[in-house]
């Protein structure tokens, strides 16, 4: 299974995912008015994938500037799902399934507002049970509100006591008597074994449709457990919340790896330049402060000395740190793909309870690997993990409902927090800086012409002081 977090860009990621679709589009959202997406679903249905929508039945979908014919005139499925009460829309999901592989799901509506705003996607491919609980929750979204889900659900327990009734009019050959069972089977023939049941009834093949009957019976007759559908919704909202957590962590890591390699960077090429520049400054600050006296400039120099130390500290810390490793573009992609896997695999709490000590020293290693570039490192704990770890998270989740509601709010914690790191960090300068620098080499050339400047200006205004030393 792989996963992908987007901060930004959502609309192009949904509409690439979507592009690459081969069979089906399933997709359930509050609301729709981005013309971009809905022209994404229309192409799709255009080039023969099956694609069905449900929207919310609301004046905003219904008064926006969407052409819903041109996806139902082309075959496409648009389901209008009524609002509850209170004005409070019945519709909350905020997902798409691609192919029952794909699935996109986050707080990000479909809508212009939403490209703009604070919101985020996961994209995760490649586990198939997962995708299934999607289709399924697609399914029950349509029956709750009346819209035809396909083919009849079977009721087994009926079919069984059915088969029993055919079994026992064959061996007492009322065959008369068979015929009104025969039609009473006729919503279960999309099943194999009735379909052949039913032809052998009525080719009045007795022999061989009992045998069949009896086979059906020793094989069907299998007492299950009741699931509560309470918990089994709850197991599918820790299992989503569950990767989405593993999913915003990777994020954080990649972003917190980015900047070590930035800094380490940016220490090498002007490291000594920034230091020179902020002992200037302060140095500048303080000697003006001599001369004026004044409450301002003494919280200038005293924040431009705070900010030399700061630097000073950073710089001793990070002396010892080994160099990351230089990596090729597609060395790059590589590391970045193999780290989620294998955080996914080791993370302590995705396996059993007797490996999670092992997991969690394997998972600080993959870690420590990943910061510093150390793709060889990953390509060995790859091994070790795969020998010696289990995965469990599926069978080791509570199966009752209040456990499991106090783990979806634990997640969801988690969630929020991983989510203000990563606004924080975004937010940042180095941030804004090293992410929309195409060549960081040539932005460092570009702040050491700028730094060396700075320098000099300070020097020749320290020197130009009635009191000015520079040294």
């Amino acid at each position: 299974m792989e996963t992908q977090a987007y901060f930004s860009g959502i609309r192009d990621a949904i509409v690439q995912r979507l592009d690459a679709a081969k069979e089906n589009v399933l997709v359930a959202v509050a609301w729709l008015t981005d013309r971009t997406l809905f022209e994404a679903l229309v192409s799709c249905q255009r080039r023969g994938i099956t694609v069905s929508l449900a929207v919310l039945d609301d004046r905003i979908n219904r008064q926006s500037s969407i052409a819903w014919e041109r996806l139902t005139a082309l075959g496409g499925r648009l389901c209008w799902i009524p609002e509850g009460t209170a004005r409070a829309g019945s519709l909350h999901h905020k997902f798409c399934l691609i192919d029952n592989d794909t699935v996109i799901n986050g707080s990000f509506n479909w809508t212009y507002r939403a490209s703009s705003a604070d919101e985020n996607i996961i994209v995760i491919q490649g586990d198939s049970d997962f995708a299934e609980q999607f289709h399924r929750a697609f399914m029950h979204l349509l029956d709750k509100h009346g819209h035809d889900t396909g083919p009849v659900v079977i009721d087994r327990a009926k079919l069984m006591a059915r088969l029993s009734v055919i079994a026992k009019l064959l061996e007492l050959e009322d065959f008369d008597d068979l015929a009104a069972q025969v039609n009473k089977l006729d919503h279960a023939k999309s099943l194999n074994e009735i379909a052949e049941l039913i032809l052998q009834l009525k080719q009045k093949d007795w022999l061989a449709a009992l045998s069949q009957v009896k086979e059906l019976l020793a094989r069907g007759l299998v007492v299950t457990v009741y699931q509560d559908p309470q918990v089994e919704e709850f197991r599918w909202q820790v299992r989503l919340f569950g990767i989405q957590v593993l999913a915003l962590e990777a994020e954080l890591a990649d972003m917190q790896r980015q900047i070590h390699l930035f800094d380490y960077q940016q220490e090498q090429a002007i490291g000594d330049l920034i230091r020179r520049y902020l002992d200037a400054k302060r140095r500048y600050l303080k000697n003006l402060h001599r001369q004026t006296d004044d409450a301002e400039t003494l919280q200038e120099a005293e924040a431009a000395e705070d900010t030399y130390r700061q630097y000073e500290e950073a710089r001793q810390a990070r002396a010892d740190e080994p160099e990351p490793i230089q990596l090729d573009q597609q060395q790059q992609a590589e590391l970045k793909q193999l780290y989620r896997k294998l955080a996914m695999q080791c993370h302590p709490d995705r396996v059993k309870d007797e490996d999670k000590a092992r997991a969690k020293a394997l998972f600080q290693q993959v870690q420590a690997a990943y910061q510093n570039n150390d793709l060889a490192g990953l390509q060995m704990l790859k091994q070790q993990i795969e020998q010696g770890l289990s995965v469990a998270e599926a069978a080791y989740l509570p199966d009752h409902a209040n456990r499991l509601q106090q783990r979806l709010a634990e997640l969801q914690k988690i969630m929020a927090h991983l989510t203000q790191q990563l606004a924080a960090i975004g937010k940042s300068a180095t941030w804004q800086t090293l992410s929309t620098q195409t060549d960081w080499n040539v932005w460092f050339a570009q702040q050491a012409t700028q730094l060396e400047t700075e320098i000099e200006r300070y020097q020749t205004a320290f020197d130009q002081s009635p009191s000015g030393t520079f040294a």
